[in-house]
């Protein structure tokens, strides 16, 4: 329940500004006594842990905490999910109709049957628009699920390599950021700002692919002239005719290779391709003069 109001709150923070707002986390000063109140699981772990005579007991006892916050924040999540999916959608599209309703049932007081009809046209445009809206947010919601789900599976993995570690390699102050990490990769914000991430990746990424592009000045060495007249043979006419069966084996080939889907143009005129457009010769085959 706890996104029934998480975003009216946002957007309230969001309009009024952030005067007030606390800027740092309180400074505890009796750490002991702080941790007993905050998190006494932890502190009876820290105490076992310390207690345990061999390094098998203490890994072991680190490995009995860490799995029972996992289990915890599995169980919270799962009824965070299963309320997302069948409450907030219904919710958000039950208040839309509600809204139509209510606007329409005071349009038809002391009307005519004219003004009735349109009055009820207008309920079923806005009912159909409240549709949408539920239908538009359950694949959002669909989204983001499924970006919490990998990224609560990569932390997952962390945690599962920390607990095959000794006790001093993997202590449990660790162990707890991590499941901290796991715990926010479950949440909407944590959907959002790792989905915000990858798509910071994937840009990087495809900036780094055309730059490549944009690096190389147009120009053609053997090797793309002979493809280029492969495609289009000169006729002797200002406008040489395409070859559409050589255009055609032309893309069969770039489709298999590791530049699938590169545009002809920029096949021809990089200079780090050479080597593959020498390969492309070699196979497609093209017959050198």
């Amino acid at each position: 329940m706890r996104s029934v109001w998480i975003w009216p709150v946002l957007s309230l923070w969001a309009i009024t500004g952030c005067a007030g707002l606390t800027q740092f986390p309180v400074t505890s000063v009796k750490y002991q006594e702080d941790l007993k109140v905050k998190d006494p699981d932890y502190d009876a772990a820290v105490t076992v842990i310390g207690k345990a005579s061999t390094d098998e007991a203490r890994v072991q006892a680190r490995n009995d905490e860490i799995d029972r916050r996992l289990r915890v924040i599995d169980l919270n999540f799962d009824a965070f999910v299963e309320a997302l999916a069948k409450e907030n959608v219904r919710a958000n599209f039950g208040i839309a109709l509600a809204q139509v309703g209510l606007g329409a049932a005071g349009s038809l007081v002391g009307e005519t049957a004219s003004q009735i009809l349109s009055a009820a046209s207008g309920g079923l445009a806005g009912a159909q628009q409240a549709y949408g809206k539920a239908i538009l947010y359950d694949q959002a919601f669909s989204a983001l699920l499924a970006q919490m789900m990998a990224s609560r599976k990569a932390v997952l993995v962390k945690i599962y390599e920390g607990r095959a570690a000794t006790i001093g390699d993997y202590p449990l102050s660790t162990a707890v950021q991590d499941i901290g990490a796991y715990y926010f990769a479950g949440t909407l914000p944590g959907a959002v700002v790792a989905t915000s991430a990858d798509a910071k990746v994937k840009n990087d990424q495809a900036e780094d692919k055309l730059a490549k592009f944009r690096s190389n000045p147009f120009t053609e060495d053997e090797s793309a002239i002979l493809i280029r007249k492969f495609v289009r043979p000169p006729d002797g006419k200002p406008t040489d005719t395409v070859n559409q069966e050589n255009l055609k084996r032309l893309h069969q080939w770039l489709g298999t290779s590791p530049v699938a889907g590169i545009a002809i143009a920029n096949f021809l005129s990089n200079k780090e391709l050479r080597s593959l457009r020498e390969q492309a010769i070699r196979e497609i085959p093209i017959p050198r003069p």
